[in-house]
């Protein structure tokens, strides 16, 4: 994962959560899997470390209080899938909740469209399931 801070130096200053980076990672961890109650206390604390490259891409990394509660959970990853679609029902991409220690580490939009997204989706537009 590459960070591109705001400073534009790689420095490891942090900013609140947008609302709709809070909307979305709220919506995926409305899902019924384990340690989502660690992880939805985690995200009261969460911050935004930076954006991945390039700049202006919707995937962040994220940091989270140290004595937020781990989750238990092994994985690099929040064990759900979250599909994206439009309006018209196509499918645009996913999410993927990166996980570090239990801790809350990133959000990352993979898209399959032809042109990369400027923002998250709105939380209208995600399928979660577990897996």
């Amino acid at each position: 994962m590459t960070v591109d801070t705001e400073d534009g130096r790689g420095s490891r200053s942090s900013r609140p959560l947008t609302t709709l980076e809070h909307q979305v990672i709220s919506a995926i961890l409305c899902a019924d899997c384990p340690g989502v109650l660690e992880l939805r206390a985690q995200l009261s604390t969460a911050r935004v470390r930076g954006n991945w490259t390039p700049k202006g891409s919707p995937s962040i990394d994220l940091e989270v209080s140290s004595v937020a509660p781990a989750a238990p959970l092994s994985g690099p990853t929040l064990p759900v899938d979250v599909h994206v679609y439009d309006d018209q029902g196509r499918f645009l991409g996913e999410l993927i909740v990166w996980l570090s220690n239990g801790k809350l580490s990133a959000l990352e939009y993979a898209w399959v469209t032809d042109s990369a997204p400027l923002s998250l989706p709105n939380v209208e537009m995600l399928r979660v399931l577990p897996r």
